[in-house]
Parts: structure tokens; C-alpha cells; sequence
């Protein structure tokens, strides 16, 4: 009889260990994998900046190389790339023109989700500029009203466009084109 209770006392101390295990187990993988995804979402930061104030392009009135009006509005439903190009494009503006090129090429099977669409005064006399582009590209002219005027501020910014119109992130000219290719794939591979 005694040897049932030694035996009964042994067990009792693994069946306390194993339901310690059982219900400890879940709490500490949780407690795990909330501290490992904490700090993998702030290594997936966005390498654009963020527009402060609110801007939709819907308010942007432009006419087209040959004069007609431009609906803004045909836009909707893909995203874009905007450059606004000054009335004199230097080789700065040369170069950016040249790597969002290369940037809508990169994005590989994305790139039929984005547009690039450049709007100056005087695009029309610096229309040699975008004959590399292979993808859907539009030219605009002549933008005259009020949010042109607040967009002056960024000239020679490429700028991301969701369906929607809204202006989303902003690269400044000196500014690093995979930054700009690992924003957009991201956006796109998330979108529908």
C-alpha cells in the first residue's frame, strides 16, 4: 500500500507540470509572436513622404498636348505617377524622367496598374523627352487653377496617385529611385 501512495504522490507532480505547460504554452508563443510582429512592422515603413494636407486631382484642370480638355476623372480606377515639370527641364529633371521610366519597368507584372502622366506649361516643346516610355503615358498642358499653384511648391517631385485621385506619397528630386520602386510594388501587390 505503500508503494501505491509513493507511486500516486510521483505522478501527481508531472500531471501539474504538464497542465502548466498546456495552458502557459499558448500565452508565451502569443507574447512571442506579438513581440517579433511589433518589430517587423516597423522595418515595412514607406521610404516616400506622406502628403500633410489633403490633395485630390480631380480639382486640376488641364488640357491635353493638342489643346482639348483633359477629364481628370478618366484617371479613376489606376494608380499614377504625376512629375511636374517646370517650363525648362534641366538634367536633373532629365534624369527623374528617365528613372520613373525605369522604375515602371521594374515593377515587372505591376506595371499595367500604374501610369505615369507629366504636366508642365511647356511640355509641348520638351515632348522628345518621354519617347523610351513603353508604358501608357499622358502629357498634359497648360494646368491653371488653384491646387497647380499649391502643387508648384512641389515641382520636380514625382508624386503617387491611388484610383481614387488622392495624393498619396511625394519623392523629392535628389531622392533614391528604389525608394520609389519599393513603395509603389508594395502598394500595388496590396491593392486590388
Amino acid at each position: 500500500m505503500t508503494k501505491n501512495k509513493d507511486a500516486t504522490k510521483n505522478k501527481k507532480p508531472i500531471a501539474l507540470y504538464v497542465m502548466l505547460i498546456v495552458f502557459f504554452l499558448p500565452l508565451l508563443t502569443a507574447i512571442y509572436a506579438r513581440y517579433n510582429y511589433t518589430n517587423m512592422a516597423h522595418s515595412y515603413k514607406n521610404k516616400g513622404e506622406f502628403f500633410k494636407e489633403e490633395h485630390n486631382l480631380s480639382e486640376l484642370k488641364v488640357t491635353n498636348l493638342d489643346g482639348t480638355t483633359f477629364e481628370i476623372d478618366s484617371l479613376r480606377g489606376k494608380w499614377h505617377f504625376i512629375y511636374l515639370i517646370n517650363k525648362k527641364c534641366d538634367d536633373t529633371c532629365k534624369h527623374n524622367i528617365y528613372e520613373l521610366g525605369q522604375v515602371i519597368k521594374s515593377l515587372g507584372k505591376y506595371s499595367n496598374k500604374i501610369d505615369a502622366i507629366f504636366i508642365g506649361t511647356d511640355i509641348l516643346q520638351q515632348e522628345e523627352l518621354f519617347s523610351s516610355y513603353e508604358t501608357s503615358l499622358k502629357l498634359l498642358s497648360k494646368p491653371n487653377n488653384k491646387l497647380y499653384k499649391r502643387l508648384l511648391e512641389h515641382m520636380h517631385t514625382t508624386i503617387i496617385i491611388d484610383p481614387n485621385l488622392n495624393f498619396i506619397l511625394k519623392y523629392h528630386e535628389d531622392g533614391n529611385p528604389y525608394d520609389m520602386l519599393y513603395d509603389s510594388k508594395k502598394l500595388l501587390k496590396n491593392s486590388r
